[in-house]
C-alpha cells in the first residue's frame, strides 16, 4: 500500500494539468549515498493499465519493480519550508531508521531486503 497526502496530491495535479502527456508519478529506490539508499521521484509519462500502480486521491503512483519492499506502507508528502522558498516531495517511510545529514539518502530496518 502506498498513500499520498492531500498536499502532495494537489501538487501532482498541478503538474499533470500543466503537461497533459503526464499520467502520474513514478517512485523507485536505488543504492546511493552514505546511508545506503535514495528515493527517485519523477513524472510518469506512459501508463499501461495492467502495470502495477496505486491510486490515492485521484493521483496515480507507480512503484517501480524491485522497489516495493523498500516502499511498503509509505506516504508521499509535499513539504514547503517555513519561509516558503523551498518545496519538495518527501517520502514518509515507517521502515526508515535514519537519513544522512543532507537528507539525500536513508537506511531501513527491514530484514526482508
Amino acid at each position: 500500500m502506498f498513500t499520498v497526502t492531500q498536499k502532495a496530491a494537489d501538487q501532482i495535479k498541478k503538474i499533470l494539468d500543466s503537461d497533459t502527456t503526464l499520467t502520474g508519478v513514478s517512485i523507485s529506490v536505488k543504492p546511493s549515498g552514505c546511508n545506503g539508499y535514495s528515493y527517485n521521484i519523477k513524472p510518469w509519462v506512459q501508463i499501461d493499465e495492467d502495470e502495477a500502480h496505486y491510486e490515492d486521491k485521484n493521483v496515480k503512483v507507480r512503484v517501480m519493480p524491485g522497489s516495493e519492499p523498500f516502499l511498503h506502507g509509505c506516504e508521499l508528502d509535499y513539504v514547503v519550508s517555513p519561509d516558503g522558498f523551498t518545496a519538495r516531495f518527501d517520502i514518509i517511510n515507517p521502515l526508515e531508521v535514519g537519513r544522512c545529514g543532507c537528507g539525500e539518502s536513508f537506511n531501513l530496518d527491514n530484514p526482508k531486503i
